[in-house]
């Protein structure tokens, strides 16, 4: 049973804003500042006195984020953000010239850049309907010389939740390693890696996890190491790191071979102590908030005659609705001068509401479209 939380306590921005762009960069809880405060304080009066703290959060976290996609903590590395997880699953696959890559259309550029990095294979755009990526599509654009399929688990612009499970069966079906940029739902939805069979998982903690910038996992599941090597190698990422004159290059056991070498140690505070408030919470109780305020949201703006970006099918509700309006970037500023925070994004004006925002908050934000 989840215990009850102070939601103004741990997220004091919610006195001066109605904050909605968690989609951008959420804000930090108490819990977070205080976790990377306490690192900061024992360094500032002790260095790396205490430095094998440092080593059992690190391993804390990987469990963490383990049990918030179904996964084992050997198959979570700690990495800086999504783009580094992703770019380290593309160049591992070492595809070679004439393979293809499958992504949707319009993806932010974190899904995009490390596959067109890759040289003389070929990137496939799967165009969306109304906002929306279909399994089907997908499917039709496959074939035996695709070596991934790359799909963000919910999209930055129109919100879509995609059925990641139909799209992991087309992935096992033509051998593909699928892969999913997870940034936009981990922390707001469950996710079952195993169930969906996905290979490899990437998202930074600054949006949906409340956590720091710069502090980020990937996922690799054990069958896919095989497929993924390791491509930038560290002190940190060999099977003996503190065998500092060994100069092995045997990459460690687990996810850990994908990991770059000093790691982000504030940050990973901070992720952590998101991690472990999300426990706390409870994921389904966050899930629940977020659709009651994009319901709340959605049904509002329709009611005021605002076209939506995307009209979601049942089960594919996120945290982010995007508001068809006319210059939605002034829009946007002016909102920005009453303290009510959204972005400007593909032409839309997109809200994202997270479980600490409230149903009056929502109110407020439509009452202005009257």
């Amino acid at each position: 049973m989840k215990v009850q939380v102070d939601v103004a306590r741990l997220f004091p921005i919610t006195a001066r804003y109605r904050y909605f762009n968690s989609a951008a960069v959420a804000p930090l809880s108490t819990r977070a500042r205080n976790a990377m405060r306490r690192l900061s304080n024992d360094q500032l009066q002790h260095g790396a006195v205490h430095d094998d703290r440092w080593w059992d959060t690190y391993e804390t976290c990987r469990g963490r984020a383990a049990n918030l996609i179904g996964a084992s903590a050997d198959e979570i590395a700690l990495v800086a953000n999504t783009s580094a997880g992703i770019t380290t699953v593309a160049r591992g696959l070492r595809a070679r010239p004439g393979d293809n890559v499958v992504i949707p259309d319009a993806e932010f550029p974190a899904n995009v850049y490390p596959w067109l990095a890759l040289r003389g294979v070929e990137v496939r755009q799967v165009k969306k309907r109304a906002g929306k990526l279909l399994a089907d599509d997908i499917a039709a654009r496959v074939d035996d010389r695709t070596v991934a399929i790359s799909v963000s688990f919910v999209d930055w612009l129109s919100g879509q939740r995609v059925d990641l499970a139909a799209i992991g069966a087309v992935t096992r079906s033509c051998g593909a390693l699928f892969c999913v940029d997870a940034i936009q739902g981990l922390g707001a939805f469950p996710v079952d890696v195993s169930a969906c069979g996905i290979d490899a998982l990437a998202a930074d903690g600054h949006k949906w996890l409340c956590a720091p910038e710069g502090a980020g996992i990937l996922y690799v599941s054990r069958h896919a190491r095989e497929r993924i090597a390791p491509t930038r190698p560290s002190w940190l990422s060999v099977r003996h790191p503190t065998d500092f004159l060994t100069y092995d290059l045997a990459p460690a056991a687990s996810a850990r071979r994908y990991q770059d070498g000093t790691p982000n140690t504030g940050g990973i505070y901070g992720l952590n102590a998101a991690l472990e408030l999300i426990e706390e919470v409870g994921l389904a109780t966050i899930s629940e908030r977020i659709l009651e305020r994009t319901a709340q949201l959605r049904a509002g703006a329709t009611a005021r005659g605002i076209e939506l970006g995307c009209d979601p099918d049942p089960g594919e509700e996120s945290g982010i609705v995007s508001l068809r309006l006319d210059d939605a970037e002034n829009v946007a500023t002016a909102l920005a001068g009453r303290k009510i925070i959204v972005a400007a994004r593909g032409g839309m004006l997109r809200v994202a509401c997270h479980y600490f925002n409230s149903k009056e908050e929502v109110d407020q934000l439509l009452d202005l479209f009257q």
